[in-house]
Order: structure tokens, then C-alpha cells, then sequence
């Protein structure tokens, strides 16, 4: 190129020095732009210089394409460059972009759109010069894509992206540099090495390159070793012509390294070269250490239901001579034949195509079966992923295992993924009954509340039912009665029963039955099987699980205060008093009576004649009930009851001339809320009582007149009052 095309008449060099000398080097933006990084985090910056068709020097710094424009000149690019293509913006650089040893270029896009940037250096008088990379006789330095579209072009003897074209391999082997340091093998991990090299990374992005007569389309051109190539995702096509290959050396070249991961990669040798490898006649080899790697950590698409499988396996390409599709060392065997099977499980996730290319319409020969002559004849190597199509699956009640029947893989054991019928989205194993969740429900009496998920068979069974046993007493629920919603996707059963404070510590046992009674597998979410004893549960264990795994305190507060509410009731009403024992880290705090002297009972009026006696308790027997017992020594007729809004309030016969005014069902959280009972006689209206009493106000009666037991009955009953109003504020 001589002098280089891009150097003009003096009077357009002084015009174009005169423009630039009122440019900034750098502009701090006060618009905010956002792209992703090389790991696809979103990143963003307000500190960039916004490219023009006169910026065709590239000073360390961040460059942004906020419009689509072309450069005739060659950019060059100076130390740490960042390019950030704007969405669906356009860079055409029609003398290509010089990324000299020693300069870093890395490419990203925008998070709004892809952009793209297109080089050339393809016409007349750019001969020898890489449209992405380096000048003649020269070496790149290190080009980087983490986004976008990359398009590149070079003329005779250069890499579409890579090295220059060399006058021999004598000059190439002159030059000083670095194809790129060690590379973890078995992590796929890149510790990225101090100081400048030739290496070429792709991260995402759709790369199509193409290299110049006898140089690759990524890597080395003519003469010239490759830097080390490493991709890491992405859509890359990149050829090679005459003696290049298509990712490795240009003609008498070798490739250094490359390594592939999770990446669609196509390579086309449109001559002689290697598709991967060397180029024709490459005159230096390393005998012994494979330079061409391809592993996979792979995502299973939507069909093995989103499972990240992680597999390390590496593939060593070996050198067989020139035009085969990779390089093979010399020190390895070769099979007599490699078939389909052998060449995916080989490549572990990765396909791999060999083929003849011609043109663009003209590819003969694709396909993965070839006998071993065949393959070294071929010219083309494309590198797929897996899909893995037709899935077998080996399933447990725990989870299941995948097999591709194409590439032999097996992956770990998977939980199950539910769906709305029961059935396992990804293997179809379907459980009759599975338990989703088990826990207390507090709104009124205390209730254990199971949600269940059946299987189509077991909702459309209209005798099927599910049994709860307790203290030898068997209840039998018809999963056709009990309500069933659809719950992001997954039909939810729900079963509520009731628990007396007393039986708190009391295991329950579920089993499930279909309509023939016949004793259903039963398990939980996470595979835990209960079909051969059911499954037990109990209050107790349910505030034991809260305590040790608390969300947050009130949560915490409120599992105490109901486990030492559960263990005062047995102690008191002889419950299973043995399975019960002081929650670790727990002290109960001293509650003195004149903190809930707040709560006594109020009377207002004179008791009408006919009662004898009255009296406050609350009732654990069946749920938290306040109850005012009337002993009557006068028929009940003469008589008119209230309880709060309730008027012409029929009292419950208790026995003779005892009767009962509830307040039933009272929410853990409305314990200390008061309620009014009044009493008239119909013939004396003035002979009218008011009661005004409150659950704690039997918890304050215990605590002044009850036996111990009794007392710490009342503060257990006022501590759960306390943790439930803290739990469930701003929510009742």
C-alpha cells in the first residue's frame, strides 16, 4: 500500500488537521448509555467520545456509534480502546481499523439493539493490510467482542480479523510477540495475562470474517501463526482462503491455541488450509501438546426444562496434514473410523460437520458420518451444540436423569418440575399425591392447613379421599369435597383441621387413598417419600420449624410463643405433656399482673334476679373461645341475651339451668379485643347486666387465682396474644 491510500493532497491533510485540532480528545457525555459487558451484565457510562466520520484516531478511551457513518481512512487504535456500537447504528470503516501489538480493542453493543461495524480493506491498494487487526509485516494486539455485528473483509495475504500479511516466514519469525498466556483447560476459565498479545476473544455477537488470498478468516495471515483464538459464545463463520485456514494460520502458518465453549462456530478452509488448524504447509509444529480445544458448559434448552448442566470433558484436535478439517499431533492414534457417535461423545456437547465448501450454495458432503479418509479430504468444520432432541429419561420419585440418544450424554438427577396437572413438565412422571406445603393457619382456631397437589386421576376419582389419624381417631376427607384452585398453574387442595390448644404436640398422620381404597404414594416437593407410614405432623412441629428457620423476628416471636401456648395447655389439660421441652435459646420472661390489668372484666348494672352465678373462662377445648357460664335458678324463657351486635342471642344449654354465651373463634391477634354480654329480664327491663370481658381477661383471672399450671396457662395465652398482634400487624 505504499504510502497508504488515506494520504491525500497537502490541502486535504492541513483541512483535515485543522478539524481535528478543534475536536476534543474526549468528551464527557452527559447522556448515559448502557451496553453489556464481556459476562452480558448491563454496564454503563456517561464518559465516552461520540464517533464522526473524521475520528480516525483512537487515543485510549471509550468511543461511542450514536449514528451511522463512514470512515474512509484507517482507524487507528492506541492502548485500551473501548467501541460501543449504538443501536442498530452502523460503522462502515472502509479502510479497516488498525489494531497494532501492543493496543487492546474491545468491541461491545448497545443493551437497545444490536449495532454493527463492517471493515475493508479488501480494495485496490489496501493489499496486506487486516481489515480488523493489523498492518503488513505486523503483528495484532488484542481484539475483543463481546456484542454486536462484526463484519470484516481483507485483502491479499491478510486475516479477516488477525495478523497482516508477511513478506516470508523468515520476516514473521523476526517479530517479536505473544500469542497469549495459559489458559485454564478444565475451568474454561481465562486469567487474562499481563502485557500485550495477539490473542482474539469472542463473547457474544453474530462474526462473520473473511481473510485475504492464503491467510485465515480468524488468526494469522500469509507466513504468520495465528494468536490464540478463544470463544466463549456467539454466532462465528469465519473463512479462509487459498493456503489459510479457517480459524488458525495463514499459509505456512500454525495455529497457537484455540478454544471453543458454548459457541455456534463455522470454519471454512476455501482451499488448502485446515478448517481449524494450520494452514497449507505449515512449517512448525508443538508434537505433543494439543492446540485445538472445544468444551462446552452448555444451558439445555426449554425441551430439558432450563437445567444448567456443567460438563469439563476437552477434545484435543490432532494433525493429519494439510486440509483436513483440524489439526492433529503427531503422537496420537487415529481410529480406522469415526462415526457420529464417536464424534459427538468425543466433543462431548459439541456437533461437529465436516464438509466440502465451494460457495455459499455449493456444500457437499455434510455430515457427521464420514469414515476417516473422507473427513481429511473435507475442507469445512462446523461446531454446534448439542440440541438434544428426544430426550429418554430415567425417572424416580425423587427426580429424573436425561440421556441424549445423539450425543450419549447423561445429566445429573433433576428435581421435578411440576405442572398444573400433578405431572413432571419434563419427564411426565406424574405422583398420585403430593404434599406442597403443611403449616398452621391462625385466623380463628387454630388449624393445621395442608395443601395437597393430585394427579388428574385422583381429582377425577370421585371416592377417592385422604385420612388423618389421631390418637387411634381416623377423619375422612373426600378430596372431591375439600376445595381445589388453580395456583400458577398447579391445582392446589386444601385440607384445614382443626387443633385444640391441648393437642398441640399431638402428631397427625395423612394418608392418601383412590376410590378403591387403596393406599396411594404420598410425597413431598422434594421427592421425600411418606407412602409407607403417611405423614405426621403436628402444631408443635410446626413452631419448632418456624423457630429454627425464621424468616424474620416477629415470625420467630410468634413460632414461641405458640409452641409455649401449645406446651401450658398440656401441661394444664394433661396433654402429651412428654414431647414437650424448653425451645433452645428460650427464656420466658416474667409477666406481673398488673401488665394486664388493663384487660379485667367490667360489669355495669345490677344482676337481674333468676342468676345465681356467672363466670368467665376460655374455651381450648375445640378452638380460642370466650365463654360466660350463666347458672339460672329460673327458666330461661324470662330471659334476653346479647353478645356484641348480636340481639335475641340463643345461649347454649350447657346442662339443667346452665347455659353457655360464646364468643367462638377468636383470631390469635383479636385475643385482648373486648366483647360485650348483656343480660335482661323480659319483665324487669330495668334489671339489665353488662359483662365486658376479653380472652385475656380469663388470662388475667388465672394468673390472680389459678394453680400454678393455671397461671402459666394465662401468660402463655398473653405472650401468644402479644407475638401474633406484632406478626400479623397492619394485616387483620
Amino acid at each position: 500500500m505504499g504510502k497508504k491510500r488515506f494520504s491525500h493532497i497537502l490541502s486535504i491533510i492541513i483541512s483535515v488537521a485543522m478539524l481535528i485540532s478543534v475536536v476534543p480528545a474526549s468528551v464527557s457525555a452527559a447522556t448515559r448509555i448502557y451496553y453489556r459487558d464481556e459476562n452480558g451484565n448491563e454496564v454503563n457510562t456517561t464518559s465516552y467520545t461520540t464517533l464522526s466520520a473524521n475520528t480516525t484516531q483512537w487515543d485510549e478511551g471509550t468511543y461511542y456509534l450514536g449514528s451511522t457513518i463512514t470512515v474512509s481512512d484507517r482507524i487507528e487504535v492506541n492502548g485500551y480502546v473501548k467501541l460501543i456500537l449504538g443501536p442498530q447504528k452502523t460503522l462502515h470503516a472502509l479502510s479497516g481499523v488498525h489494531v497494532p501489538y501492543g493496543s487492546y480493542l474491545t468491541i461491545y453493543t448497545s443493551t437497545s439493539g444490536a449495532g454493527i461495524l463492517n471493515c475493508f480493506t479488501n480494495a485496490e491498494g489496501l493489499e496486506g493490510y487486516s481489515a480488523l487487526g493489523a498492518d503488513p509485516n505486523e503483528m495484532n494486539g488484542r481484539i475483543t467482542i463481546a456484542g454486536g455485528n462484526v463484519y470484516s473483509r481483507s485483502g491479499y495475504g491478510a486475516a479477516g480479523i488477525g495478523s497482516g500479511c508477511f513478506d516470508s516466514r523468515e520476516a514473521f519469525e523476526q517479530v517479536e510477540w505473544n500469542a497469549g498466556g495459559e489458559f485454564d483447560l478444565i475451568l474454561g476459565e481465562d486469567p487474562t495475562p499481563p502485557g500485550p498479545d495477539a490473542a482474539i476473544y469472542v463473547y457474544d455477537g453474530n462474526v462473520d470474517v473473511t481473510g485475504g488470498t492464503d491467510a485465515a478468516g480468524i488468526g494469522g495471515g500469509r507466513f504468520s501463526d495465528s494468536g490464540r483464538f478463544i470463544c466463549f459464545g456467539g454466532k462465528v463463520k469465519a473463512t479462509g482462503n487459498g493456503d489459510g485456514a479457517g480459524i488458525g494460520g495463514g499459509y505456512c502458518g500454525c495455529v497457537t491455541f484455540a478454544f471453543i465453549r458454548g459457541a455456534d462456530v463455522t470454519a471454512v478452509a476455501n482451499g488448502k488450509g485446515a478448517g481449524i488448524g494450520d494452514g497449507n504447509e505449515a512449517s512448525f509444529t508443538y508434537p505433543g501438546k494439543p492446540r485445538v480445544y472445544v468444551m462446552e458448559k452448555t444451558r439445555f434448552d426449554s425441551e430439558l426444562g432450563d437445567t444448567v448442566v456443567t460438563r469439563t470433558s476437552t477434545v484435543e484436535a490432532i494433525s493429519v496434514g494439510n486440509g483436513s478439517p483440524f489439526i492433529f499431533g503427531a503422537s496420537e492414534s487415529m481410529p480406522s473410523e469415526l462415526t457420529a457417535g464417536d464424534l459427538v461423545y468425543a466433543f462431548d456437547d459439541a456437533l461437529i460437520f465436516f464438509f466440502d465448501y465451494v460457495d455459499e450454495n455449493h456444500i457437499t458432503n455434510y455430515n457427521p458420518t464420514m469414515n476417516i479418509e473422507d473427513i481429511f479430504n473435507c475442507n469445512g468444520a462446523r461446531i454446534m451444540r448439542c440440541r438434544h432432541h428426544n430426550i429418554s429419561y430415567v425417572m424416580t420419585e425423587t427426580g429424573h436423569t436425561m440421556t441424549c440418544p445423539v450425543c450419549h450424554k447423561t445429566s445429573e438427577e433433576q428435581e421435578h418440575k411440576w405442572g398444573s396437572d400433578g405431572v413432571c413438565t419434563v419427564c411426565g412422571y406424574s405422583y398420585p399425591a403430593m404434599i406442597v406445603s403443611a403449616n398452621v393457619f391462625f385466623e380463628g382456631k387454630v388449624q393445621l392447613r395442608y395443601t395437597m397437589c393430585f394427579s388428574q386421576t385422583m381429582r377425577e376419582d370421585q371416592e377417592a379421599y385422604v385420612t388423618f389419624t389421631r390418637n387411634g381417631k381416623v377423619t375422612k376427607q373426600k378430596i372431591s369435597d375439600v376445595e381445589t384452585k388453580n395456583v400458577e398453574g398447579m391445582y392446589m387442595t386444601y385440607f384445614y383441621l382443626p387443633v385444640p390448644a391441648p393437642e398441640f404436640g399431638d402428631e397427625i398422620v395423612m394418608n392418601v387413598y383412590n376410590g378403591a381404597g387403596e393406599k396411594q404414594s404420598l410425597v413431598a416437593r422434594d421427592g421425600t417419600s411418606f407412602t409407607e407410614n403417611g405423614f405426621p405432623y403436628s402444631v408443635k412441629q410446626y413452631a419448632e420449624n418456624m423457630h429454627n428457620n425464621p424468616a424474620y423476628p416477629a415470625m420467630d416471636e410468634l413460632a414461641i410463643a405458640l409452641y409455649e401456648y401449645g406446651r401450658a395447655a398440656c401441661t394444664y389439660f394433661g396433654g402429651n405433656i412428654g414431647s414437650w421441652t424448653p425451645l433452645d435459646g428460650y427464656t420466658q420472661r416474667e409477666v406481673p399482673e398488673s401488665e394486664l390489668s388493663g384487660y379485667a372484666v367490667v360489669t355495669d348494672g345490677a344482676r337481674p334476679s333468676g342468676i345465681d352465678q356467672m363466670t368467665i373462662r376460655d374455651f381450648f377445648e375445640s378452638d380460642n373461645t370466650l365463654r360466660i357460664t350463666v347458672y339460672l335458678n329460673d327458666d330461661v324463657s324470662n330471659f334476653s341475651f346479647k353478645v356484641d351486635d348480636e340481639d335475641d342471642y340463643t345461649p347454649i344449654w350447657i346442662s339443667e339451668n346452665v347455659y353457655a354465651l360464646d364468643v367462638p373463634n377468636i383470631a390469635a391477634a383479636e385475643l385482648h379485643l373486648p366483647h360485650t354480654f348483656i343480660i335482661t329480664r323480659n319483665d324487669a327491663p330495668d334489671e339489665t347486666y353488662t359483662v365486658r370481658a376479653s380472652a385475656l381477661s380469663y388470662a388475667l383471672t388465672s394468673m390472680k387465682n389459678g394453680s400454678p399450671e393455671r397461671r402459666q396457662l394465662g401468660i402463655a395465652l398473653y405472650l401468644y396474644n402479644l407475638a401474633a398482634v406484632d406478626y400479623f400487624k397492619g394485616k387483620i
